[in-house]
C-alpha cells in the first residue's frame, strides 16, 4: 500500500480482469491496496490544501428518484471541473462539511448540477468526496443529488479533449491499452466502481418548485411529452452510445436528449458571445415550467459573471469561473432557504438574489 505521503492519485476501484484497488504514487507507479470488507480508503487532493479524507465503498447503488418534496435548505453549485479547492471551500464555508470533510448539513440537500469532471487535476477527489457525502447525508436524513453534465457524458464516452494528462497516463498504465480513447474508456467503464456509480445518476431532478438540470431544457423537448423520470431513463440507457451507435440512431428521443438541444448541452437559456440560435423566449420558458409543474429552473453549463437570475427570477444560472484557491471570497454557490435564493461565497457571506 502506498504511504499517505506518497499517494499522488486514487484510489481506482476496478473489477476487471480481477477485483483490485490501486493508487498511483508520487513516482507514477501503480501501487495495489488490500481490499477487505468494511475497509476505508484514503483519497488525497493534489492542490494547495493537500486535503485527505477516507471513505468506504457502498454496498450497492440504484438510480435515485427524479422528484422530491420541497426542502427548507438547499445548496447548489455546478461546473467545478476537477477544482477540488473551490468545491471543498464552498462546502466548508457554508457548513455543508466540517474540517474532516464529513457531512455537516443535517437534513439539507446538496445539489451538484453537473460537470465535475475534466480540466483540473483533482477529478477523483471531487468524485470520491461526492460519493462519500452521499452516504453520510443519507444517514443524517439529508441528500446529495449529483446530476450528470456534458463533461460526465464525454468521459463515459471516452471523449478525452479536456481530460488532464495525468488521467490519460493512468489509463494507459491500468488498462495496458495503447489506444488513448480505448484506454480511457476502461478507466470509467462499467467494470469500475466510479463508472458503475456514475451510470446510475440522473440528468434532471425536481425538488419542490425547482427544476435542476445541467444545461437547461429546450422547447424542442416538449413535443416528446416525456416526464422527468422518462428523460432520465432514456439518457441513462444511452450514456455509452455516441451519435453513430445503432441504439442512438434507432431512437429519436435519445438523439434529441443527448444532442445539442438536450439537457446536457442546450445553451438557449443564456445569452453569450457568438450565440448562434435565438434565446428562448419568456413564454417558451413558461410552457416548459408549466409542463413540469415547476416554478423555477436552475442550470449551469453556460458561464455567467456571477450566480444570478433571468426571466423575472424564473431561471437561476450557476456556472461561474471559480478560483483555484479556497477562502478568497470569490467562489460562488446558490443557497435556497425556504425557497428564497441567495448567492453565497466560500466565506459563507450571503447576497439575496
Amino acid at each position: 500500500m502506498a504511504t499517505r505521503q506518497s499517494i499522488l492519485d486514487g484510489p481506482y476501484v476496478l473489477y476487471a480482469p480481477a477485483p483490485r484497488v490501486v493508487y498511483v504514487d508520487a513516482a507514477g507507479q501503480i501501487v495495489k491496496a488490500a481490499r477487505q470488507q468494511g475497509q476505508a480508503f484514503l483519497c488525497r487532493s493534489s492542490g494547495p490544501s493537500q486535503a485527505e479524507f477516507s471513505f468506504q465503498l457502498q454496498n450497492t447503488f440504484m438510480p435515485p428518484p427524479a422528484a422530491y418534496d420541497a426542502s427548507p435548505k438547499i445548496l447548489a453549485l455546478s461546473d467545478i471541473e476537477g477544482n477540488f479547492e473551490a468545491f471543498a471551500g464552498l462546502l466548508l464555508g457554508n457548513g455543508i462539511i466540517d474540517k474532516s470533510y464529513t457531512w455537516h448539513f443535517g437534513t439539507g440537500d446538496l445539489v451538484l448540477v453537473g460537470d465535475f469532471m475534466d480540466r483540473d487535476e483533482d477529478v477523483l477527489p471531487c468524485l470520491w468526496l461526492i460519493y462519500k457525502l452521499e452516504q453520510e447525508a443519507r444517514t443524517a436524513g439529508g441528500r446529495v443529488h449529483f446530476l450528470l453534465g456534458n463533461h460526465e457524458l464525454m468521459n463515459l464516452q471516452a471523449d478525452v479533449r479536456y481530460v488532464p494528462r495525468k488521467y490519460l497516463q493512468v489509463a494507459h498504465q491500468l488498462s495496458g491499452i495503447e489506444d488513448t480513447r480505448q484506454a480511457y474508456k476502461f478507466l470509467f467503464s462499467q467494470d469500475t466502481e466510479l463508472g458503475r456509480w456514475l451510470r446510475t445518476k440522473n440528468v434532471i431532478e425536481q425538488i419542490g418548485p425547482f427544476l435542476f438540470v445541467h444545461a437547461g431544457l429546450s422547447p424542442a423537448i416538449l413535443p416528446l411529452q416525456l416526464s422527468i423520470e422518462e428523460i432520465n431513463h432514456i439518457c441513462r440507457r444511452h450514456l455509452d452510445s455516441d451519435r453513430s451507435h445503432p441504439a442512438m440512431q434507432a431512437s429519436k428521443q435519445a438523439r434529441l436528449l443527448l444532442g445539442s438541444e438536450g439537457p446536457l448541452w442546450f445553451r438557449g437559456l443564456v445569452s453569450y458571445p457568438g450565440m448562434d440560435t435565438p434565446k428562448v423566449t419568456a413564454p417558451e420558458l413558461d410552457k416548459l415550467l408549466d409542463y413540469y409543474q415547476a416554478e423555477k429552473m436552475v442550470i449551469g453549463h453556460t458561464i455567467v459573471e456571477q450566480i444570478s437570475t433571468d426571466y423575472s427570477g424564473k431561471l437561476i444560472r450557476l456556472d461561474v469561473e471559480q478560483p483555484q484557491k479556497r477562502g478568497t471570497g470569490k467562489a460562488q454557490a446558490l443557497l435556497l432557504l425556504d425557497q428564497v435564493a441567495y448567492r453565497v461565497n466560500d466565506q459563507g457571506i450571503r447576497t439575496k438574489l
